[in-house]
């Protein structure tokens, strides 16, 4: 009696164990959901599952041709379950796979004076239309704060008494971005191409299926090995560019969690610009200058390392003069045959450098939600958030408006020589999109 009164006590007022049922924090969160690995790249990833009990909404223990029957839908030539793989983008077919049920946590409770929930920590609150059903999300917006999704990153302003009425609020003083932080951000970004996962096998009937998205540059490209490699390397000695091919492989917020049936995913493809660059460096010689770059929003955004000095800068694309974010230091140079891990982040209006995982050189920037919308979409908050078909918010809710967001151009820059790059990988930032909902009658952004 002790022993269940002391657990249940636990178990209300301390902590409490959660089923995940849905996967609509997948995939750093899954519900219930398909397990699939590919035999030519090795990536393994999940799926949200297809065939459900249209009563219940249940998914069936085995998602096969008979389980689609029940659902309703008839699998494509026999095959119940046909994926691809997000790395190669080749199909994988299944007949049939086994349902795995949603990821289990432990929530802390009734913690308020103890330990006050940060933004960006993931969070159980119960459905206030449905108090028997609990949401698991990231808490964005704290008490007394406005809140506004720009380009994919969260604003926030304190709201204050003396605030004007009538006005357009993403105009008023005060805003900043919410950069989340580092434990947070390492959690959310999506792997978008790994070299790691290049396949085994990228020819079929003598015809190549796969090509790598990194594109070197038309005067050093006899220089690189590139095709079938998972490590790159250049063998000459003028200076050479990698840049990202966005035809090859578009950088943009598809999930492979939300591939269906008759879809490679679900959600609306807006770009982008938010992005990490990481590899291991190896230069052929002393004195290699490593050099990261993102165009985007009007803007250049470059990490410079020249021996063990860091800059970080941005200036307009159309003309202007480079501002400097910050500057930083590696532990040592770049020194011939040994390898360096590399990472660079462009997210949430700053640019970091880490080395061997510790942050090594950091710069922001202070745009304010209007600054933001300007510099990438070409008009304010206040067209923006205008009544009316051109208004930002009015085209998100058709799916129109996505060609307003510039396509991101990432790209490294290397002098000094030769260099192998290992486990060149490129991921992408969550994005919140600026479009509406709907849930029962009730409408929100």
């Amino acid at each position: 009696v002790i022993a269940f009164t002391m657990a249940f006590v636990f178990r209300g007022f301390v902590i409490e164990a959660f089923l995940i049922p849905t996967g609509s924090m997948a995939p750093t969160l899954n519900g219930a959901h398909m397990r699939f690995a590919s035999g030519q790249t090795g990536y393994q990833w999940s799926t949200d599952t297809w065939y459900k009990d249209r009563r219940t909404e249940t998914p069936y223990p085995v998602q096969d041709a008979s389980a689609a029957k029940a659902a309703g839908k008839s699998p494509r030539d026999g095959v119940a379950v046909r994926v691809h793989d997000p790395m190669s983008g080749a199909p994988i077919e299944e007949l049939s796979v086994p349902t795995s049920w949603g990821d289990r946590i432990f929530v802390m409770k009734y913690l308020a004076d103890v330990y006050d929930p940060q933004r960006f920590d993931v969070v159980v609150f119960k459905n206030p239309y449905d108090p028997s059903m609990n949401f698991i999300k990231r808490l964005l917006g704290l008490p007394g704060e406005m809140v506004a999704l720009v380009d994919g990153d969260v604003f926030v302003r304190e709201s204050r008494p003396d605030d004007p009425t009538g006005v357009n609020t993403w105009t008023l003083p005060g805003w900043t971005v919410a950069r989340k932080p580092e434990r947070a951000q390492r959690a959310m970004w999506q792997e978008v191409f790994a070299s790691d996962y290049a396949p085994l096998d990228p020819t079929r009937a003598n015809r190549r299926w796969f090509a790598s998205p990194w594109r070197a540059d038309e005067a050093s490209a006899s220089k690189w090995e590139i095709a079938d490699k998972r490590s790159y390397s250049y063998s000459g000695g003028a200076d050479t560019t990698l840049t990202w091919d966005t035809s090859i492989r578009p950088i943009d917020d598809r999930y492979a969690y939300n591939e269906t049936p008759d879809l490679m995913a679900t959600n609306l493809a807006y770009p982008v610009s938010d992005v990490r660059i990481r590899a291991g460096v190896q230069p052929g010689a002393n004195g290699l200058s490593v050099s990261a770059v993102l165009r985007s929003r009007g803007h250049e955004f470059r990490a410079d390392v020249a021996g063990q000095a860091i800059t970080l800068r941005m200036k307009p694309l159309e003309g202007g003069e480079w501002s400097v974010l910050g500057e930083g230091r590696l532990p040592e140079a770049l020194r011939a045959g040994h390898v360096t891990n590399l990472d660079f982040w462009f997210v949430d209006q700053s640019i970091i450098v880490y080395c061997e995982d510790e942050e090594v050189a950091r710069g922001l920037y202070a745009w304010t939600p209007d600054e933001r919308l300007r510099r990438t979409v070409g008009f304010g908050a206040e067209e923006a958030l205008q009544d009316g078909d051109d208004s930002l918010i009015n085209m998100a809710s058709r799916g129109a408006g996505v060609s307003r967001y510039p396509t991101p151009r990432v790209s490294l820059e290397f002098t000094g020589g030769a260099v192998t790059l290992h486990r060149l990988t490129l991921s992408r930032d969550i994005y919140y999109q600026p479009a509406r909902y709907a849930q029962g009658n009730t409408w929100g952004l």
